[in-house]
This record gives structure tokens, C-alpha cells and sequence, in this order.
């Protein structure tokens, strides 16, 4: 399997995301791939913007592209994090607990597998910064597996790794 490596970096200290080598066109290595501008859009908007009482519910991005930029792979992690999102607040709700502020991140990569053809690689990343460490670790690992559709629908059947931050 590919490993996942990031499309953006992050510099904190101007808050600015810096695109990687892996974000570049297809066509042309000075371009940047379209599903990893929706990407990073889609992230910025739920950390600048989220809060208790802000539930993005679609997010509709037209542009002009060339053939074959979006992936389906893109549009998997897209809704893979958004319904993690939806079931992290479901379960902290039942659970009375507040987790304000979270930012869920999934990122995919499609790679050789064993006995051919090729397979999906997860990593989801999940920041919790209303919870200790271990609280959240404990909440979004519950999350993965009792509660996310996605989670359910994948298990066994791609490599998945699960980050989490705590406050």
C-alpha cells in the first residue's frame, strides 16, 4: 500500500498551507491538482468557521478542470470525514460531552495490494481540543467502532490508521 502523505503543510506562524509534491497536476508539475484545492477549502472553512452552532450540511464547488482531476478517492474521504465528524458530535452528545472545535481530516491513497489489483489507505486524523488526550482518544476510537457508517461499510477492507489530539 502507498503510504499517505500530506498535500499541504501548515505554517502556524502565518497560517498559510504550503502545497507538497504530491499536490501537483497531472499535466503540469507548476499546477495544482483541483480535488486538493476542494480539499483544503473544505478544511479551512470547518476550522475557521466551525463552532457549536454551525452544521455545514453541503458544500457545492463548481469550477473548470481538465478530465480526470477529481477522484473518487477524493470524494470517499470528503464524505468519510464528514459523516466521522457527524458521528464524533452524535456520540459526545450522548455522552454529554463538548467537543466544540474538532477538525476531522481524512486522507486517502490508492495502492498496489496483495493478490492484485489495487486497494484504498486511510488516515484519518482527528484533533479534539476540548478533551484530554486520553478522553478523546477513547471517544473517536468508539466513534471508528461502534458508530460511523463509513467505519462499518470499511472495515477489513482497507488499511486505516487513526491519529487523535487531545487538548
Amino acid at each position: 500500500m502507498t503510504k499517505n502523505q500530506p498535500f499541504f503543510t501548515h505554517d502556524r506562524d502565518r497560517d498559510t498551507f504550503m502545497p507538497t509534491p504530491v499536490s501537483n497536476g497531472p499535466w503540469d508539475p507548476n499546477s495544482l491538482h483541483g480535488r486538493v484545492v476542494i480539499g483544503l477549502l473544505a478544511h479551512v472553512i470547518e476550522q475557521r468557521h466551525g463552532s457549536d452552532d454551525f452544521v455545514p450540511a453541503r458544500l457545492t464547488v463548481d469550477m473548470f478542470r481538465l478530465p480526470n482531476t477529481t477522484t473518487p478517492e477524493h470524494l470517499f474521504a470528503a464524505g468519510y470525514a464528514a459523516c466521522f465528524g457527524g458521528a464524533i458530535d452524535f456520540l459526545a452528545h450522548q455522552k454529554k460531552k463538548n467537543v466544540a472545535g474538532t477538525v476531522v481530516t481524512c486522507s486517502t491513497s490508492v495502492g498496489p495490494r496483495e493478490g492484485g489489483g489495487f486497494g484504498i489507505s486511510v488516515k484519518m486524523n482527528v484533533k479534539v481540543p476540548t478533551l484530554p488526550k486520553d478522553e478523546a482518544q477513547a471517544l473517536v476510537q468508539e466513534t471508528h467502532d461502534k458508530i460511523c457508517p463509513y467505519s462499518h461499510a470499511t472495515r477489513g477492507n482497507i488499511d486505516f490508521v487513526l491519529e487523535v489530539e487531545g487538548a
